[in-house]
């Protein structure tokens, strides 16, 4: 498991996320790595089974929330709690159901690497964003063309090709994109025969 960690690290630095120091309590809790990015913080623990989720998924949360309310800038980022194990059998899914569906203080989320690389069981977070993996995504560069069509700046165009978020936000809140054109109605130009 610890090589699984490593490897981790690995792919979420080539995504933009960074390994921090841990504190104490998320230590005790049992997180085996933190991690953060511009918009979210996410705590991993490495298991065999659901027994590790059930007895970690409370105090791992509770070291997350500390972590948040701690620093101002993480008080704004996204939370998840990370499991990644060995296997999810049918049984152990049904008690962890609950558990998944509670985004109180932060998100939970299991993934089982049986029969899968890591880079594949992770592929989908829906935390994990940056470059691709493995395969080419289509980025707002290549859609332009529709993108334009549709009434965007160039202003917006150009900072969702860079994939910056902050850059869009802050762009958004101070009103610097213009209000959005709406497409011409393609059978406006048509006349109708009464």
């Amino acid at each position: 498991m610890e090589n699984d960690l490593d490897h981790l690290k690995t792919i979420l630095a080539t995504c933009g996320w960074r390994d921090v120091a841990m504190t104490q309590a998320e230590q005790e809790a049992g997180l085996n790595g933190v991690f953060c990015c511009e918009y979210a913080i996410v705590g991993v623990i490495l298991a065999e089974g659901a027994g590790a989720v059930l007895s970690s998924w409370a105090p791992s949360q509770a070291a997350l929330a500390d972590r948040r309310k701690g620093s101002a800038s993480d008080c704004l980022k996204d939370a998840y709690v990370l499991f990644l194990l060995d296997r999810i059998g049918d049984e152990q899914a049904a008690r962890l159901v609950d558990i998944m569906s509670d985004t109180h203080e932060c998100r939970k989320v299991c993934v089982s690497l049986e029969k899968r690389a890591l880079e594949d069981a992770v592929r989908d977070l829906p935390f994990l964003c940056g470059e691709p993996l493995a395969e080419e995504m289509e980025s707002p560069a290549d859609t332009t063309p529709e993108l334009r069509a549709a009434g965007l700046s160039p202003k917006l165009l150009k900072d969702l090709a860079g994939r910056s978020a902050d850059a869009i936000l802050q762009n958004l809140m101070s009103g610097q994109y213009q209000p959005h054109q709406p497409r011409k109605d393609r059978h406006a130009d048509q006349e109708t025969d009464p």
